[in-house]
């Protein structure tokens, strides 16, 4: 099973080769197919992201903006780094990498 990451960037590389191929004005529908399939395999059951954690040991950027009193930017540019993971295009952000209340 595919992380999120790991399905983020494996959607954005076949992105990528589908814009180079249509760029060259020479697409075959064997290729076009192969595309279509992995497409179709990574957001199938075998290629789709694990399960979101539990957000009850995650908060959201603004809460953990308020929480490290910076701005929301801030956390974004950071999440990466204290264990942040992206899901649904938002940054959930690990309570343990957090100072208490």
């Amino acid at each position: 099973m595919l992380s999120a990451a790991d399905l983020a960037v494996a959607r954005s590389a076949l992105l990528w080769v589908r814009r180079q191929v249509a760029a060259r004005h020479e697409p075959t529908a064997a290729l076009d197919a192969t595309i279509t399939a992995i497409d179709t395999a990574l957001t199938s059951g075998n290629g789709s992201p694990e399960q979101p954690p539990s957000h009850t040991g995650f908060v959201d950027v603004t809460e953990a903006a308020r929480l490290l009193d910076v701005s929301d930017r801030h956390v974004r540019n950071l999440a990466p780094h204290i264990g942040g993971i992206k899901h649904a295009g938002r940054w959930i952000i690990p309570r343990s990498s957090l100072p208490e209340d």
